[in-house]
């Protein structure tokens, strides 16, 4: 499993570039040189094969060039369908393979980056998986898309990392960056309404991840069902992952309700249940716990008797 330190080798090793300045000019170069011979000398056969000479390598670099674009985009589209179906060693081992190939190509070389970095969080490797996040974060402007989706993966992985502190500070510049992102005097939006709405239930996931792991249960439990519902249901199916949380702050606050009654106890499952039952319509509960291990004892919690919860009495 790539480590961050291996990463780091494999962005020096192979660094995004500009394209090769000379073969972009050369046929540039010739055509201006027949042009400059078209005033000076009266041969039309020589300007005329100089006009051809330029005007076949000006061919031969846009379709090395097309062919070079193609080639890019398939290699990062390729390692984007391997995370999305869940293949993450497959898609790290064609990212260290063909990383080379989009070096001068830089949306390419930073989309295969990007999901290096979410093959790693899903592994969970979060350390060599926020190594790439902070490359994108230094390739594209905060307001972007690809800025704003990046930001969410790292502060999911600062979390996981129970790097809080970092975590806090990275969930305000998000808010404040989605909050900026609104429609201009035009109507127009720098990122589509459908992603704007994905980024702020994300970001409502994060808040929520980041209050069950500072221990504030009873915040997360003053929202009504309602409530959450709607500030979740943009993400689709990953919403489970909020449910999910706000289950397992349920089960906790009962636990740690030690002088309550059977009554209060009995009512935080009743609730752990219900947010349990909706995360696992949407996601196995086998998917669940692999993806959010903050989340594993829950379903053993519900599937225990009442008794474990509140204690002996």
């Amino acid at each position: 499993m790539p480590s961050a330190d291996q990463v780091r080798a494999l962005l020096a090793r192979h660094p995004m570039r500009s394209p090769r300045r000379a073969m972009l000019m050369l046929p540039v170069a010739l055509l201006a040189l027949g042009l400059l011979l078209v005033i000076g000398i009266r041969q039309a056969e020589i300007v005329g094969l100089i006009f051809l000479l330029g005007l076949i390598a000006l061919v031969v670099v846009v379709r090395y060039r097309i062919k070079m674009l193609r080639l890019a985009d398939e290699h990062s589209i390729q390692a984007a369908e391997m995370v999305a179906t869940g293949r993450y060693l497959e898609a790290l081992e064609w990212v260290w393979r063909r990383l080379k190939s989009t070096v001068a190509l830089p949306l390419s070389y930073g989309r295969m980056v990007f999901e290096a970095g979410r093959a790693l969080q899903a592994l969970g490797q979060h350390e060599a998986a926020m190594v790439a996040f902070d490359f994108i974060l230094r390739l594209f402007e905060r307001r972007t898309w690809p800025a704003v989706r990046t930001r969410i993966l790292r502060i999911g992985s600062l979390l996981a990392h129970e790097y809080l502190s970092d975590a806090d500070d990275e969930l305000n510049i998000l808010r404040s960056t989605l909050e900026s992102l609104k429609a201009d005097e035009d109507g127009k939006q720098t990122i589509p309404e459908t992603e704007l709405e994905w980024a702020w239930a994300s970001y409502e996931c994060l808040r929520l991840n980041q209050q069950v792991r500072t221990l504030h249960y009873r915040d997360v439990l003053k929202l009504d069902d309602q409530a959450w519902l709607t500030r979740l249901h943009k993400m689709g199916h990953e919403s489970a992952f909020g449910y999910g949380l706000i289950a397992l702050a349920a089960l906790s606050l009962g636990k740690h309700q030690e002088d309550s009654a059977e009554a209060e106890i009995t009512d935080c499952r009743t609730i752990a249940q219900r947010w349990w039952k909706r995360a696992t319509t949407l996601m196995a509960p086998e998917s669940l716990m692999e993806r959010e291990p903050l989340i594993a004892g829950v379903h053993e919690a519900l599937e225990a008797q009442p008794s474990p919860i509140g204690g002996d009495r």
